[in-house]
């Protein structure tokens, strides 16, 4: 719920200060942002449970960062990109989201916008249902190797 805020105020003051043009329905783009808040949310919490050393989450999340800028179609679009580029753009969440809220702000449509949506709770539930597997994986482990220093101890 914080970020969808976050993301309403940083709406508001690029339309009201910056001159920013909205075309979309303000429900439309809650909707496309909330999926793709989601799906990272999910997929934040799979790479927590994934880590083992806290450092690692750092650098882990550049190996998502980085390609996600590459992919999402701000730099060339899908149309113009190879098929291993186009593979990944649609791996990463934010391919699903990036186009679509562009589309919704410049033309005020994006065509296709339930599958992509559709997309994007697929993959959010995925990254969530595996997130809460490997947490309770890592408890169980926890768990049983406190039980095994208490019993050597």
């Amino acid at each position: 719920m914080f970020e969808m805020s976050v993301m309403a105020v940083c709406l508001a003051i690029a339309l009201k200060f910056f001159g920013l043009v909205c075309r979309g329905h303000p429900f439309e783009i809650l909707i496309l942002v909330a999926a793709y808040v989601f799906c990272v949310i999910a997929f934040g919490l799979l790479m927590g449970a994934l880590v083992r050393e806290p450092y690692h989450a750092i650098t882990w999340s550049l190996f998502y960062v980085m390609p996600s800028v590459l992919f999402a179609g701000a730099i060339w679009s899908r149309t113009s990109m190879d098929n291993v580029s186009l593979v990944l753009s649609y791996i990463m969440p934010i391919g699903y989201a990036a186009n679509d809220l562009r589309s919704l702000f410049v033309k005020g449509s994006a065509v296709g916008i339930e599958l992509r949506l559709l997309g994007l709770l697929i993959m959010g539930a995925i990254f969530f249902a595996a997130a809460i597997h490997f947490l309770e994986a890592n408890k169980f482990a926890n768990d049983n190797a406190q039980r095994t220093h208490a019993v050597d101890a």
